[in-house]
């Protein structure tokens, strides 16, 4: 078994790179030219261009992993051609009228427009290896100027700039009276023109003001000039609406699609999964590199690894692990975790609804629990993929907001001279830590950051400390789990936390390691992904973004590993021993557990081993009280007595708690299975009180009870006490075997108890013992014969609750 497990957690890291997309591929040639910027530009007579005239030049598509979209590389060192086409060529090229492409496969040129008025088109061309000719064209609008472009409005009001637009004559003078006309496009009928109608005034100039709509949307304005028998058509403002109550109400609708997607599709891999822990966690034991591989292996399947380090704190709470052992556990999860983001790197929103709609007919028609949990598993896939769209789908007009642009350049990291500024850095990553705190989930805070890239919001340097933020907010979690366990898993949550802060402050420097003119860490993402994210343009920004978050927390476990032993070490000393807490108590009934229901079975299954070890030290004494003549053991016997009872509601309440929780037919069964030998363990408890009472009863009344008596008693009293011990050693190792020992003790016991009571009602002497004698005699051999009968009853369940094997 152990073998097995091992082969398929390898066979899941070694697969994993094929989340990582396709290396740049050496057979990239020329063979796409698309404009990046400079078209449409709109400028005075006899000046030179704002904007240069670029273009981007592309190779060949590659299609995408898991029918994605696929891409095109840029290409670099491919000589590109401008020149003007039609009848308005009065335009100069200071530079020259060809460029070579960079890295990026970008190629720009300056321009200068003469007097000629009108539209001048411009095209920029490059020779296939085919032979033909690949070409783009510009729009240029010479005579022309406008102002008041990219605006933003709340939602229902007025822009504060009107929309301008300037006409000039071929000598560069304002024209008069020109005519200006003025609509929106037929999609935005909310939108409203104070003029759709204007003549130039004496400057030349045209105003009219917008009033946006109640939605969220860049809408577009239409102008028309006439000037001198001259006309300009299509010159396009952008205006950008903002309803920010429906933005937010989007947004967090889309996260809280994501997050519940997400939270569905882990719980229902943990259940499908949760049997099969047990077996996992035998190999913790091993040494740290398994342990590694297992926590890797583990957050991979459950995708959370959140969820995999409360349920490390609950194992070493509950005694399953050791600090060292939950360590490495937990470098694994930090791995695992970020399969998650290369997931979503796909990009398979269009899979969204389909997923959703087949998980849910599984879940609903599937009568087999395993099943529906895979269907389950399919609609929370679904509904990740849909948040995600709609978090992308909102954010993605906003790109061209300036309120937002103003905001994220707060802490824009773009390098300067190759360094990255440390006040923005420090800035974004402690926006991740907050983000992430907040939610709990950095699968959700890396999907909200993907979409911000995505949108153009944020760029490639500013997601990564970002990423960074999000690796320490998770810890949040854990120690939040911690609160109240023992140290260890207290040690065991600050572990997690030291770990990520570690890496971050590592990652940190590296961000002032310059590399070819970038910081060396971002450098080697992007030289292993597919496309260049550090371009003008970049590509492929979501792939680069989870190849950083796997990279960084590869590079963080790698480094980390062999100073396990350290960490731990340090961890002892932030959380010591103090003096109250001298002894370690474990606590078996883990409420982290409950989510994994076939542990949380697993350790009520040890609890009441204890309880039946605490019950059976009960009966041993207050069977030496009676034999004895001597309470001297009372005490502890109500002491336990109280533990036990307390044990039963413990228990009980516990597995009230796990019946809320989703489970498999199995499962369900084997709760009132433990239920029932709760009730027996605690009958035994009441039973021992019993003979205590009978002991309580001889001392005060005197009562004589001979020795060669107590010798009969002592046969049965043995077998009693070895059934007892073989039902708890039954529980504790969870060995079966045993069970079917203190069964086969039962018929025995009654033979016993059958003779034994015979014998001494025939050898009863009322000249050497009283009648309340022989009644009491009788009495505890009565309670030690219910006492076997109750044992038999947990024995015969032990089967049922040790070698529970969910579906």
């Amino acid at each position: 078994m152990n073998k097995n497990i091992i082969k398929t957690l390898s066979l899941i890291i070694c697969l994993t790179p094929l989340f990582y997309g396709c290396v740049n591929s050496v057979n990239n040639y020329p063979d796409k030219i698309i404009i990046k910027n400079g078209d449409e530009q709109c400028i005075a007579p006899s000046t030179s261009l704002p904007k240069e005239l670029t273009v981007q030049v592309l190779g060949p598509h590659k299609k995408g992993l898991l029918g994605g979209k696929g891409s095109r590389d840029p290409v670099k060192d491919v000589k590109v051609k401008f020149y003007v086409t039609g009848q308005n060529t009065n335009l100069w090229f200071p530079n020259g009228m060809s460029a070579i492409t960079d890295a990026g496969g970008l190629a720009s040129i300056p321009v200068t427009v003469g007097k000629t008025l009108g539209d001048i088109y411009v095209k920029a061309e490059f020779k296939h290896k085919s032979g033909e000719e690949k070409s783009t064209f510009f729009r240029l609008i010479s005579g022309i100027e406008i102002s008041g472009d990219n605006q933003e409005a709340l939602a229902g009001h007025t822009c504060s700039k009107p929309l301008t637009i300037k006409v000039f004559d071929k000598e560069g003078n304002p024209e008069v009276d020109a005519e200006v006309f003025f609509t929106t496009e037929k999609r935005s009928p909310d939108t409203k023109l104070s003029e759709t109608y204007v003549q130039t005034d004496k400057n030349g100039i045209a105003k009219t003001f917008v009033t946006v709509g109640k939605k969220t949307r860049t809408v577009d304005v239409i102008a028309e000039v006439v000037s001198d028998g001259q006309t300009y058509r299509s010159l396009h403002f952008s205006i950008m609406g903002l309803n920010q109550t429906g933005l937010l109400i989007s947004l967090l609708g889309g996260l809280a699609i994501f997050i519940f997607g997400m939270t569905i599709m882990a719980d229902s891999l943990q259940r499908v999964a949760g049997p099969r822990l047990k077996d996992i966690l035998q190999l913790f034991v091993r040494n740290r590199f398994v342990g590694v591989l297992v926590g890797t292996g583990v957050t991979a399947v459950i995708q959370s690894s959140s969820a995999c380090t409360v349920m490390v704190v609950g194992f070493v709470n509950a005694g399953l692990l050791t600090l060292r052992q939950a360590i490495s556990v937990i470098f694994g999860s930090s791995i695992g975790t970020t399969v998650t983001a290369q997931i979503i790197a796909f990009k398979l929103t269009k899979l969204a609804l389909p997923a959703v709609i087949i998980g849910l007919v599984i879940q609903m028609v599937s009568k087999k629990s395993t099943t529906k949990f895979w269907g389950l598993v399919l609609l929370g896939f679904g509904l990740l993929f849909l948040g995600m769209g709609m978090m992308s789908d909102t954010l993605i007009p906003l790109r061209t907001s300036p309120t937002f642009i103003s905001f994220f350049q707060r802490f824009d990291c773009t390098p300067i001279n190759g360094i990255m500024p440390l006040w923005p850095v420090l800035c974004a990553i402690l926006i991740g830590t907050l983000t992430t705190m907040v939610v709990q989930s950095s699968s959700a805070t890396v999907g909200l950051v993907m979409a911000l890239a995505m949108s153009g919001l944020i760029n490639f340097y500013t997601a990564i400390p970002l990423i960074l933020g999000d690796n320490i907010g998770t810890t949040i979690t854990a120690n939040l789990a911690a609160i109240g366990a023992n140290r260890n898993a207290r040690r065991s949550a600050i572990a997690n936390t030291l770990m990520k802060v570690s890496g971050t402050f590592t990652m940190l420097l590296l961000f002032y390691v310059p590399y070819k003119n970038t910081p060396v860490f971002l450098y080697l993402v992007n030289k292993i992904t597919s496309g260049n994210v550090l371009a003008a343009h970049p590509e492929n920004i979501t792939r680069h973004i989870a190849m950083a978050h796997s990279i960084f927390n590869v590079i963080n476990v790698i480094v980390l590993l062999p100073f396990i032993g350290a960490l731990a070490w340090l961890c002892e000393k932030i959380v010591p021993i103090r003096k109250s807490e001298q002894t370690e108590t474990l606590q078996y009934l883990e409420p982290h557990l409950l989510n994994t229901p076939s542990l949380a079975i697993g350790q009520t299954t040890r609890e009441l081993a204890y309880m039946t070890r605490r019950t059976v030290k009960m009966v041993d004494d207050a069977y030496k009280c009676s034999k004895e003549n001597n309470l001297k053991w009372e005490d502890d016997i109500l002491r336990r007595e109280e533990i036990v009872d307390d044990l039963q509601d413990q228990i009980t309440e516990y597995l009230a708690k796990l019946t809320s929780q989703m489970l498999t037919e199995k499962e369900s069964k084997a709760i009132p299975i433990i239920m029932h030998a709760v009730h027996d363990v605690e009958r035994i408890g009441d039973l021992a009180i019993n003979i205590l009472e009978l002991a309580q009863r001889r001392v005060s009344k005197k009562l004589i009870i001979t020795e060669s008596t107590f010798k009969l008693i002592d046969e049965i009293f043995n077998e009693i006490n070895a059934q007892c011990n073989l039902v708890f050693e039954g529980l504790h190792s969870a060995n079966p075997d045993l069970s079917k020992l203190s069964i086969a003790k039962e018929e025995k016991v009654n033979a016993l108890h059958k003779r034994i009571s015979s014998r001494i009602l025939k050898d009863y002497n009322p000249k050497n013992e009283s009648v309340r004698s022989a009644v009491l005699i009788l009495d505890v051999i009565a309670n030690l014969e219910r006492i076997g009968d109750h044992l038999v009853n947990i024995a015969e369940r032990i089967p049922a609750i040790v070698l529970y094997e969910p579906e």
